[in-house]
């Protein structure tokens, strides 16, 4: 069986969480709420314009990510991979096997960090900055380094 919602969002980027907040927002007047279904893989969601402060490992690392409890009261949370959209049909399909019916689609997926090619670009003090788990990786990786830096967002240096 087709669930079928009002708004379907793939992915966890910004753009998606934007439209459950806003919608969250406009509807509280409304008398019939709006479907909201946001499908992801990532099952904990980042703040990522704050995880930079979250390099300070004597800071709660949780501070830095959404609550799941708070994604699930604005709208229906399914952590999946969709494999098949049928705009067509209005229809997307999951690898876990479930179909969805949308009237409206977003596609938030987010971005992916670009690491520009250089020598020992593989070395296991290159971390893309994304998720909780890169947030692990760098606290680790940092953890008895003196010096930390950050330039522009992208460039993190430490010594």
């Amino acid at each position: 069986m087709t669930e079928e919602h009002d708004i379907v969002i793939i992915g966890n980027g910004p753009v998606g969480r934007v439209i459950v907040h806003m919608m969250t927002h406009f509807q509280q007047n409304m008398k019939e709420k709006l479907s909201i279904l946001m499908i992801t893989k990532e099952p904990i969601l980042a703040f990522r314009c704050s995880m930079p402060y979250g390099l300070d490992s004597e800071k709660d690392m949780d501070q830095f990510l959404v609550p799941p409890k708070m994604m699930k009261e604005m709208c229906n949370f399914k952590e999946g991979t969709v494999t098949e959209i049928l705009p067509e049909e209005n229809i997307i399909k999951t690898k876990e096997g479930e179909s969805y019916k949308y009237k409206h689609l977003v596609l938030g997926l987010g971005s992916r960090p670009f690491i520009p090619p250089f020598k020992n670009v593989d070395s296991e003090n290159i971390v893309a900055f994304r998720v909780k788990e890169d947030l692990q990786k760098l606290r680790e990786v940092t953890k008895n380094k003196k010096k930390q830096s950050c330039c522009n967002w992208w460039w993190l240096h430490w010594n």
